[in-house]
């Protein structure tokens, strides 16, 4: 459990912030926000992070384009190592939503996202990825998947040998 300030000097109070991920090792907090991006107004959701040094939180950081679209980035998710998890609404994918990656480089910078592909991502929309600190398993929300309850379900699937496994609606 990480003791967060009461108040945070990078909280927004003309944008909005939302789903909050709390690194596991908590020096780090993700988020999605519409924040101008260097002076230029968002309508988009993008990914943010900032960094707690000494019991404080930094400035927000844009998590640039390898990330962010033009199209809205949710719910971070983060390893302990440090790749990022996150669904995103951008062309090219399966279905409306999916699923995305992107490991940090040398630098802790995120150059790329990858589509985390089939059998994860469906013709169906999954987002709301949570990722296991050590990346072994994945809970994320499908909507209308074939093989689901109803409407909306949380699936897990496994990292194998041959990547992700077969999605179980929980």
């Amino acid at each position: 459990r990480t003791n967060l300030p009461i108040s945070m000097p990078c909280s927004s109070t003309a944008t909005s912030d939302i789903d909050p991920f709390v690194a596991p090792d908590g020096s780090r907090l993700f988020f999605a926000s519409i924040r101008p991006v260097e002076g230029v107004e968002r309508k988009d959701l993008n990914l943010w992070m900032v960094e707690r040094v000494d019991d404080r939180w930094g400035e927000p950081v844009y998590l640039g384009d390898g990330v962010n679209s033009e199209r809205d980035e949710l719910y971070p998710s983060v390893t302990a190592d440090g790749v990022l998890y996150f669904g995103s609404d951008r062309p090219g994918g399966h279905g409306g939503w999916d699923i995305y990656r992107a490991a940090p480089d040398e630098s802790g910078a995120y150059p790329v996202a990858e589509n985390l592909g089939v059998p994860v991502n469906s013709a169906a929309w999954e987002f709301n990825p949570t990722i296991a600190p050590d990346g072994s398993q994945l809970l994320f929300t499908a909507l209308n998947r074939p093989g689901g309850a109803g409407a909306g379900d949380i699936y897990l699937s496994r990292t194998t040998d041959s990547g992700w496994s077969e999605p179980e609606p929980l």
